[in-house]
């Protein structure tokens, strides 16, 4: 006697008794959302290093209250809606690893700048020497044209700060800036330059040398690595 045997005879008898069989009603499954966690580490820092891509999305959904930098990794494209979000909230955002970053007690490396020419553009010499002074490692590399230039400058931001002379600053900024590691601001004067770089965290220096003398163009540096420092 198979199962449907018998159950045809249940339905049988119950029909014989005038009693109505009860309906089980289908058991439903409700999904649960999955909330995805955001890497925070103790010091309050946000691990995206391993993402592809950063919107502002990402950033709303996520509470920064207790946060005060977000580290992403060197390929991470991250949008300008986020960077200016970032600087509404005076966050600061970092491109590297959030354990190897940060420095030992014993660490007496240097920190290197590298230094980009437009070729035509005599060697700010002096320039290099008051880098070096200030502890800093230089690698100066001459660059023909601009395309170029903003394509090394995003290949050393990953290691290094960058400087940049040039006498297309507008153009260099912009097709720089299109990389989502890289944070580059124009400098006009050495205030102003030391205020962008310290409210920006900027990580690229770009300077015309147009009416700007060798001292001018000095106290410009100064003013941005110590902003960085």
């Amino acid at each position: 006697m198979t199962v449907i045997d018998i159950d045809k005879i249940v339905q049988l008898v119950l029909s014989d008794l005038n009693v109505t069989r009860p309906v089980t009603s289908e058991r439903k499954t409700v999904v649960q959302p999955v909330t995805v966690p955001v890497a925070v580490t103790n010091n309050a820092v946000i691990d995206w290093t391993s993402r592809k891509l950063v919107t502002l999305a990402d950033v709303k959904s996520v509470t920064l209250s207790s946060v005060n930098e977000i580290v992403v990794g060197s390929r991470t494209v991250v949008t300008p809606s986020v960077k200016d979000e970032l600087r509404k909230r005076g966050l600061q955002l970092r491109v590297g690893n959030v354990a190897s970053d940060k420095p030992q007690a014993n660490e007496t490396s240097k920190k290197t700048i590298w230094l980009g020419i437009q070729l035509a553009l005599p060697e700010p010499s002096s320039l290099a020497a008051i880098l070096r002074k200030q502890n800093l490692e230089v690698v100066t590399s001459v660059v023909e044209t601009t395309d170029a230039m903003a394509d090394e400058v995003v290949k050393q931001i990953r290691e290094h700060q960058c400087i940049a002379i040039t006498t297309e600053s507008a153009k260099l900024i912009c097709l720089a800036n299109r990389n989502g590691a890289v944070w580059g601001i124009n400098g006009f004067d050495p205030q102003q330059t030391a205020r962008d770089a310290k409210q920006l965290g900027a990580n690229l220096l770009v300077i015309d040398p147009t009416g700007k003398n060798q001292f001018r163009q000095n106290e410009i540096v100064k003013g941005f690595v110590n902003a960085n420092s």
